[in-house]
């Protein structure tokens, strides 16, 4: 439970909640989600981060405006934030300028007559035909085994560095991949070369082994109990086929017709198991 201090500091319990905003003052501010950011003790006043317009704007809002948003709205609100981030990142010329550097860098690693627009085409293409021979969990194994090479060297593209340099660099590359991913510094470069051929080398052979189906058990349909010829017989024909096969010290259901003893209980067939092979007439 909440101590004292923590419901001063949100009498409401709604700091890093979504929450929906109601009866203000503004109109366009009605109905709008937001997350709470953190509580005002002396105003009691709950500090609310809104997009409105695709601009993240603070307003201070008093806990009667405010109410917990459902899970559609909340759904409905990460869509919002995500759609208003990427709007954003696009306009950022920082990020402009980063995206033309990783343009004009991939052009340089394509041949003449392909282009990065193409190139993006034909990779599409290839995705959905690497989906249909090999199927999703093979594909997206080929896609991470080809872009692992491609992480390690970020660095190096980012900056321009021609193809001979990337190369010469990746061992040094990898080393410090394998150092900030795992914190183990005893790493030398030819160590994480021989762990990244012996990965390589296990998903090749993942990629084209495959897999043995599993042999399918036949289960033969159960026999159909002809119950036609016994409609000659009653019920009083056939305890006295029983009776005499106990008198005789027959097997119980001896004299019976086959069609009968399917149907007969099965403790009743395991009768003459427990009498031990018939029994004495009085």
């Amino acid at each position: 439970m909440p101590t004292s201090d923590e419901r001063q500091s949100d009498p409401e319990g709604l700091i890093s909640q979504v929450v929906k905003i109601v009866e203000t003052a503004r109109d366009d501010l009605n109905g709008s989600l937001g997350t709470v950011i953190s509580y005002n003790v002396e105003r009691n006043r709950y500090s609310v981060n809104v997009w409105l317009q695709n601009v993240p704007q603070i307003f201070s809002l008093k806990p009667g405006n405010l109410i917990k948003a459902s899970a559609i709205e909340k759904a409905k609100y990460s869509a919002q934030n995500m759609f208003s981030e990427f709007q954003r990142l696009q306009k950022d010329p920082r990020v402009r300028d980063q995206i033309r550097t990783m343009y004009q860098s991939s052009q340089r690693f394509l041949p003449s007559f392909l282009s990065p627009e193409r190139f993006a085409l034909l990779s599409m293409l290839l995705f959905i035909l690497g989906i249909k021979f090999l199927g999703l969990s093979k594909m997206f194994m080929l896609l991470s085994l080809l872009s692992l090479p491609i992480v390690v060297s970020l660095e190096d593209i980012q900056r321009g560095t021609d193809m001979k340099s990337i190369v010469r660099n990746f061992p040094k590359n990898l080393r410090k991949t394998v150092v900030q991913t795992t914190g183990f510094t005893g790493v030398s470069e030819k160590v994480a070369l021989v762990g990244f051929a012996i990965v390589v080398c296990l998903s090749i052979k993942i990629l084209v082994t495959n897999p043995t189906p599993l042999p399918r058990q036949m289960t033969r349909p159960p026999t159909p109990v002809d119950v036609s010829s016994m409609n000659s017989f009653s019920a009083e024909d056939m305890y006295k086929l029983g009776y005499d096969d106990g008198i005789e010290k027959k097997s119980f259901g001896t004299s019976l017709p086959a069609e009968a003893s399917l149907i007969l209980p099965s403790e009743q067939q395991g009768l003459d198991a427990n009498l031990g092979g018939g029994f004495d007439s009085a």
